[in-house]
């Protein structure tokens, strides 16, 4: 099992103790808060976990950036919009299209697997910030 795949299987199982769910029910493309039933408190309590368990700093409170995203006059995010989150998120199939999302509709998209990805992303950040903080420091 490669690093990344321990990620996934550890965020796979955090998700499944948080919603009293079995692990098989959950696979990486199942979105957390529409195909799981996942509530903004849980979403806090995987944020809480995937902390403590991977020694991060979770973004999942900016996760999405929704307050970074810009949307047109009819609430669809612009083009702009949609390329920062295929940036973010790459593993959702759905930012792939060039097919304009509701804004209301991002949340919808939170896959297990793009859970993991964030977490993938903070553990390099925090895995770079220490190699940069022992690197500034002169020894």
């Amino acid at each position: 099992m490669t690093a990344t795949d321990s990620i996934y299987e550890d965020v796979k199982a955090i998700v499944a103790q948080i919603l009293c769910l079995e692990p098989e029910q959950i696979t990486p493309k199942t979105r957390f808060f529409n195909d799981l039933g996942g509530e903004s408190i849980e979403w806090l309590e995987l944020n809480w976990h995937c902390e403590q368990r991977f020694k991060i700093k979770a973004p999942f409170q900016d996760f999405l950036g929704r307050a970074a995203l810009e949307t047109d006059g009819n609430g669809l995010l612009t083009a702009t919009s949609m390329a920062t989150l295929r940036q973010r998120l790459p593993t959702i199939e759905r930012l792939a299209s060039d097919e304009p999302l509701p804004a209301s509709q991002v949340v919808e998209l939170v896959t297990v697997e793009a859970i993991a990805h964030v977490v993938r992303e903070a553990i390099a950040a925090t895995r770079a910030s220490a190699i940069g903080d022992t690197g500034s420091s002169g020894h």
